[in-house]
């Protein structure tokens, strides 16, 4: 996977307002096969609004992927219900458009959610970023 880092200043630029709000910092590095979305901080109610901005963002942007999106959430401390819609509408679009999106590197407070509300299996979260991507690639090659 390679990463196109001269979208990245630019992506981070239009996503400035998670980063303003101080619990969510939101970079997206478009590569090769998949569209990497990595989110840090707290995932609450707080920047549900610019997660959902960064998400559609993503989707957007993935149209070059094939529709590949995964969501590094190794930086995540705290996930609640509506980063879970939002991660959960963002899959459903990508789906719908003949992609898939993954979550990766999520810690043990994320996971846990992921297993309480049955997305681990639609959403995964185990993996690495590099095993993730390959996964994705691989489901949606098959197709």
């Amino acid at each position: 996977m390679t990463a196109d880092t001269a979208d990245a200043p630019s992506v981070a630029a239009a996503l400035a307002a998670p980063a303003a709000l101080g619990s969510c910092t939101v970079l997206a590095t478009p590569g090769g096969d998949v569209t990497v979305l990595s989110l840090h901080g707290a995932l609450d109610l707080a920047v549900a609004g610019p997660l959902r901005r960064a998400l559609d963002e993503a989707c957007a942007r993935s149209a070059a992927t094939g529709h590949r999106v995964v969501v590094d959430v190794s930086g995540v401390g705290f996930v609640d219900s509506t980063a879970l819609g939002a991660l959960t509408a963002a899959f459903r679009d990508l789906r719908r458009a003949g992609g898939a999106l993954r979550l990766a590197g999520a810690g043990e407070q994320t996971r846990l959610v992921l297993r309480l509300t049955n997305l681990a299996g639609v959403l995964g979260g185990d993996a690495p970023v590099g095993d993730a991507a390959a996964a994705i690639v691989g489901a949606t090659t098959r197709r």
